[in-house]
C-alpha cells in the first residue's frame, strides 16, 4: 500500500485525528493573522504590565500554544519586541510546558491510531522501534523546523511513544535556534507591525526543512528486504 492511500485509510477511520490535523494546520495561521492585522490597527498601543501581569500572559499563552491556537514562532517574534532578550528564559519554560500539554492528550489517541497504523502499514513497527531507539536526534530534528508545526509535531511524537525524557529534552533543545532566531527578529524590529509581519527567510526556511526532512527520513526508514 503506498504512503497516499496509508494516510487515508488512517483518517478515515479515525475522526479525531483528522479534526486535530486540520485544526492545528489552519487556527494558528488564522490567529496569527488576526492578531497581526488588529497590531497593525492599534499601532499606538503600549504595553505596560507588572511582573504578576507578564506571568499570567505567558500562563496565558502557554495554553493558547498547547492547545494550537497561535504558533511558537509568531509567540516568540511578539515576546522578542516587547521584552528583547529577556523574553528568551520564560518562553522556553513556556513552551517546554506547552509541549508537555500537548505530548499528554496524544495519549488519548495512542492505542487506536497505533493499532490502526500497524494494520495498514506493517513496517511501521520497525519505524516505531526506530523512533524509540533514536529518540532525542529525533525529537531535536523534528523541532529545528518551523515548518514541522510546534502542535502536531507534539501529537506525532506523543503516539510514537517517544519517552518523556527524550520528549522534553530534546525539544527544549531543538526548539532553542528558531525561538532565539524569533525572538531576535522581534528584538530587532522597528515597530510591532513590522514584528509581527516579519517571517524568517523563506531559502533559510526551505534549506532547514529539506536537512530536517532528509535527516528524519534516513533515521526511520525501514530496511530493505533482501532475498
Amino acid at each position: 500500500m503506498n504512503s497516499s492511500k496509508i494516510i487515508f485509510t488512517i483518517f478515515r477511520d479515525n475522526k479525531t485525528l483528522a479534526f486535530l490535523i486540520l485544526w492545528m494546520s489552519l487556527v494558528p495561521l488564522s490567529f496569527s493573522t488576526g492578531v497581526s492585522l488588529w497590531v497593525i490597527e492599534h499601532l499606538d498601543l503600549k504595553v505596560n504590565l507588572d511582573l504578576m501581569q507578564w506571568f499570567l500572559l505567558f500562563v496565558g499563552i502557554t495554553v493558547l500554544m498547547s492547545l494550537a491556537i497561535t504558533p511558537t514562532t509568531f509567540s516568540a517574534i511578539v515576546l522578542g519586541f516587547y521584552l528583547k532578550w529577556e523574553a528568551v528564559i520564560p518562553f522556553v519554560v513556556s513552551y517546554s510546558v506547552a509541549s508537555y500539554i500537548g505530548y499528554a492528550l496524544s495519549k488519548a489517541l495512542k492505542g487506536e491510531l497505533i493499532e490502526g497504523l500497524i494494520k495498514s502499514y506493517p513496517k511501521s513497527n520497525e519505524i516505531l522501534d526506530k523512533a524509540d531507539k533514536n529518540a532525542y536526534v529525533l525529537v531535536i530534528l523534528s523541532r529545528l523546523s518551523p515548518a514541522l508545526p510546534f502542535a502536531i509535531m507534539n501529537l506525532v511524537l506523543g503516539v510514537m511513544s517517544v519517552r518523556q525524557l527524550p520528549f522534553l529534552l530534546g525539544g527544549m533543545i531543538g526548539m532553542l535556534p528558531r525561538s532565539l532566531f524569533a525572538i531576535w527578529i522581534g528584538s530587532n524590529a522597528l515597530n510591532i507591525a513590522t514584528a509581527v509581519s516579519e517571517k524568517p527567510g523563506i531559502w533559510i526556511l526551505l534549506l532547514v526543512t529539506f536537512v530536517v526532512f532528509g535527516a528524519i527520513y534516513f533515521l526511520l526508514r525501514p530496511s530493505s528486504n533482501r532475498q
